[in-house]
């Protein structure tokens, strides 16, 4: 296997890794619905500490790694009184959801939201200082937080054996779960448009090229369009170069991979010289008069172009 091939496995078994927490709940639940409370305690402890040991062997050890065994670890020890192993019966759900939920809020007061260390395994290194993708996680860290803490309450409420319970309160968790997939795709590009500049990863140089143009698309300024219709080409040479367009229509915007049939201007430069403008450290006037950046076509649409991809308003 190949040096390449085995990152691409080891970024598979990583994130597999990362869930593996989770699943320490599944006998635990279903040993104490048959009745076999102290069973499913037990197995739960054994299942975190096996799964945390794993996670530490991959470096890949969270917080969450080490709630999930302290806690049935502390669960363990009140069974060993009559009187404690009784209330934690009845209480151990709530318990479990209040435990995450202090996580959650304690991460988000030492300004670490504890989403981040699961996000990091989604994305590429270069954006993890991204304003953009730390904001994200902020925000998705207050709604796990939020669901947590309801959890917390309806399990205190209706008791660990009710049914009803638990549906809830996992159905609350898979929403918040489903905002993970869902809120970055809408909310990174509406931060990019809304502080421009100050949204863009540190480093652009390290990130895909394709994630560069995406980044400059999210500037695009529907209203500064109108009665615009055309097609930009862009020609990136040399390393990690590559080609793409952008066609506008109807006020709208869509970023394509290769040659475009007629485009109305062609704009070439080298990646080099095509970073440090998307960084903000090259002009793109001073580009094109110094030759760095070369443009074929109608000028007037590199005008316009100007004022249609503005950020950072």
């Amino acid at each position: 296997m190949g040096e390449e091939s085995w990152e691409k496995e080891r970024t598979k078994l990583e994130k597999l890794v990362g869930a593996l927490s989770y699943f320490s709940l599944i006998p635990f639940v279903a040993l104490s619905m048959m009745g076999y409370f102290k069973a499913g305690v037990i197995s739960a402890i054994v299942l975190a500490l096996v799964f945390a040991v794993i996670a530490s062997k991959f470096g890949n050890l969270k917080t969450i790694d080490v709630v999930f065994p302290c806690f049935f670890a502390g669960c363990g020890i009140s069974l060993l009184f009559p009187v404690a192993g009784i209330i934690l019966e009845k209480y151990i759900s709530s318990l479990l959801w209040s435990a995450l939920a202090l996580m959650a809020f304690v991460s988000l007061i030492i300004r670490n939201p504890f989403t981040l260390q699961h996000a990091k395994e989604q994305v590429i290194e270069a954006v993890w200082d991204a304003p953009a993708f730390i904001s994200v996680n902020y925000i998705l860290t207050w709604i796990f937080a939020a669901v947590f803490a309801i959890n917390a309450v309806i399990s205190a409420v209706w008791g660990f054996y009710s049914l009803a319970m638990h549906v809830v309160c996992f159905a609350l968790l898979f929403v918040a779960i489903a905002f993970t997939k869902v809120l970055p795709k809408y909310y990174v590009p509406y931060y990019m448009r809304k502080y421009g500049e100050k949204a863009k990863p540190k480093d652009l140089s390290k990130l895909p090229l394709r994630l560069i143009f995406e980044g400059m698309v999210t500037g695009f300024n529907a209203k500064e369009a109108k009665r615009w219709s055309t097609v930009i080409q862009y020609n990136i040479t040399g390393k990690s170069g590559g080609k793409f367009y952008v066609e506008i229509k109807d006020q709208k915007c869509k970023l394509e991979a290769g040659e475009a049939a007629n485009p109305k201007l062609i704009i070439t430069a080298s990646r080099e010289d095509w970073v440090a403008i998307a960084e903000g450290k090259l002009e793109g006037q001073k580009a094109f008069r110094e030759g760095k950046m070369k443009v074929d076509g109608d000028m007037n649409e590199l005008f316009r172009m100007q004022e249609v991809f503005q950020t950072g308003r």
